[in-house]
């Protein structure tokens, strides 16, 4: 029976525990999950979905035992005797000058004062931005967590650093966090002057250097085109030209076919008065004798016969 009894008061202990506290712990759980999703999701990082987020879960918890924690407190009872009403009244006055003193305490902001002067670049694009705050308070560009953070001396003196890149002004916010409240300032960051020209004559460079690559291709693809043309050409011409050849020789042929002879003279020999022959030995190996269709059309024969087994000794053949 004791042990039981143990048990059960064991138990309430614990409960009483994970009400108080519990909703601190998967609180302070989900804010962090929550922090890194957000960090993830910036990065562009694998991400699961919503419904997976396990610091989701973790939130829902925390407000569901912060709610069943409110259920089950003990609400304040009466007192009967007058000096203990007496004694509450006072309590509840102190209570509520504390209260008021908190929340004037809390009311009160934060500033954030800038030097106008540190909020254009330098020539290296970087903006030193020096400003005064609350000592002590943490200052940072944004959350702090891409953009520069540093904490406040204890004068309330803080340098922060951000990088221009292009031409353009950069619109940022610094937030500063003080021990009684928050504060934060949209302003507007400037680029240096010998950075903007500096900017500019990279990006003129750059155009030049691409209209001259661009220029460039253009030229060696109209080289490359006159060339190929220029190769078809020659390759039509050749082509042209060993047509008219084949016709021609293909002419002399069949024309060759078609000769007929002349008989020859007593004696079978073909000589002019001078005792030369006159039978033409082209350089088809065919022989031509006078009178015949292509013999005047035979201008530079290989060799010249007298007669007709003379040539044909040689290896020269009559027309077909």
């Amino acid at each position: 029976m004791w042990q039981v009894l143990g048990w059960i008061i064991g138990g309430i202990i614990v409960l009483a525990i994970i009400i108080n506290f519990g909703n601190v712990i998967f609180g302070t759980a989900g804010l962090v999950g929550f922090f890194v999703y957000l960090y993830r999701k910036h990065k562009k990082m694998e991400l699961k979905p919503l419904v997976k987020q396990w610091w989701i879960y973790s939130l829902a918890a925390a407000m569901v035992l912060q709610g069943f924690g409110m259920g089950v407190s003990p609400e304040p009872q009466d007192e009967v005797a007058t000096a203990a009403s007496t004694t509450e009244i006072s309590e509840t006055s102190v209570s509520t000058e504390k209260s008021s003193s908190s929340e004037e305490k809390t009311t009160k902001k934060v500033a954030i004062n800038l030097k106008e002067d540190s909020l254009t670049a330098k020539e290296d694009g970087i903006v030193k931005i020096k400003g005064k705050t609350e000592p002590d308070a943490s200052v940072s560009i944004g959350m702090g967590i891409l953009g520069d953070s540093t904490e406040a001396d204890g004068k309330g003196n803080f340098t922060l650093e951000e990088q221009i890149s292009g031409k353009e002004d950069k619109e940022i916010t610094i937030n500063a966090e003080g021990k009684d409240s928050n504060a934060s300032e949209t302003i507007v960051l400037k680029q240096n002057e010998k950075k903007i020209k500096e900017i500019e004559k990279e990006e003129k460079e750059e155009t030049t250097a691409s209209e001259s690559r661009e220029e460039e291709r253009k030229k060696e693809e109209a080289a490359a085109s006159e060339s190929r043309e220029e190769e078809q050409k020659k390759e039509e011409a050749a082509a042209s030209e060993s047509r008219k050849e084949e016709q021609k020789k293909e002419a002399e042929e069949n024309n060759e076919q078609n000769e007929q002879p002349e008989e020859a003279p007593s004696g079978n020999q073909y000589v002019d008065e001078n005792g030369n022959g006159l039978i033409k030995g082209t350089k088809n190996k065919i022989y031509h004798v006078p009178g015949s269709q292509y013999y005047g059309q035979t201008t530079n024969p290989e060799r010249m016969f007298k007669s007709i087994e003379e040539a044909e000794s040689a290896g020269y053949r009559a027309p077909k």
